[in-house]
């Protein structure tokens, strides 16, 4: 084990910084490894809510709006396809994936949105296939109401897209 942790760029930053011809900059920062333990010997932190799993997060990008998508999620034909977090409400306090408390969000935008999606690779389908029926003048608006989902799904899709605007 290092003593040492390096920087993960996360994509958003990845990018920006590529766009400004920064690319390839490799780990940039490095910040000390401190272990310790905390609370009572042989208890572990409850981390039932705590959910980062870099390897399973997708990202899909629809205009300037940036999506991640956790895909190794169970599907579940059951439902909505996207549903709103009980607790929370839509916009989060903090968009980082490796915040806590996030219980079973799924899907996160770089609007600093948070969702339920009960069929992430379905999700990640509709996000892929969208721009490519946007010719001809179609709306967004329209075009995601041609998808024929549930109403819940489809407001919150709309609203995430900004389809309305």
């Amino acid at each position: 084990m290092s003593d040492c942790l390096e920087y993960e760029i996360p994509s958003f930053e990845r990018y920006q910084l590529a766009s400004s011809g920064l690319a390839d900059l490799g780990p940039w920062k490095l910040s000390d490894l401190v272990l310790c333990e905390v609370g009572e010997k042989g208890r572990l932190p409850d981390l039932q809510n705590y959910h980062c799993s870099p390897g399973s997060w997708r990202e899909a990008d629809f205009a300037s709006l940036r999506i991640f998508i956790r895909v190794d999620d169970i599907s579940s034909s059951d439902g909505p396809l996207l549903s709103e977090p009980n607790d929370t409400g839509i916009t989060l306090p903090s968009p980082s994936r490796r915040e806590t408390g996030f219980g079973n969000i799924n899907v996160l935008t770089s609007h600093g949105d948070g969702l339920i999606c009960s069929r992430p690779t379905e999700l990640l389908d509709i996000l892929k296939k969208l721009p490519e029926r946007l010719s001809g003048g179609r709306t967004l608006a329209s075009e995601i109401h041609q998808l024929t989902l549930d109403a819940p799904s489809e407001g919150l899709l709309r609203r995430i897209l900004q389809a309305d605007r």
